[in-house]
């Protein structure tokens, strides 16, 4: 159990534990994929609750890829300003990795492709 708090490695990201939240779906992006409040309160608490690493829901990279409302998207310039609040606001835990998951298409990506 011990070895869950130890200092990690992973390739060259040096996490401050080996507790890692892993992808879901939070439904909390704005209709639009952007950023809001909610999703950064998320966020904050759980790296104030000490996780190492943290991997975002899947975001949309295209319009028609967004497989669901409130999901998060990345597919314009204008979301970036939401994405980099968020990340700003993580910057002050030490070790601790934000992931953000992307997808292509995602559920209309062609089975020919997978």
């Amino acid at each position: 159990m011990s070895q869950l708090f130890k200092k990690t490695k992973i390739s060259n990201m040096a996490l401050a534990n080996r507790f890692e939240r892993s992808a879901t779906w939070e439904g909390m992006a704005d209709e639009d994929g952007s950023v809001t409040p909610k999703l950064i309160k998320i966020m904050t608490d759980l790296a104030k609750g000490g996780v190492g690493m943290i991997i975002t829901s899947h975001a949309y990279v295209q319009p028609e890829g967004q497989a669901s409302p409130w999901q998060l998207g990345i597919y314009k310039d204008e979301l970036v300003p939401g994405l980099r609040e968020m990340t700003g606001d993580l910057k002050i835990f030490k070790n601790l990795f934000l992931i953000l998951l992307m997808l292509l298409k995602g559920l209309k990506m062609p089975i020919l492709m997978v």
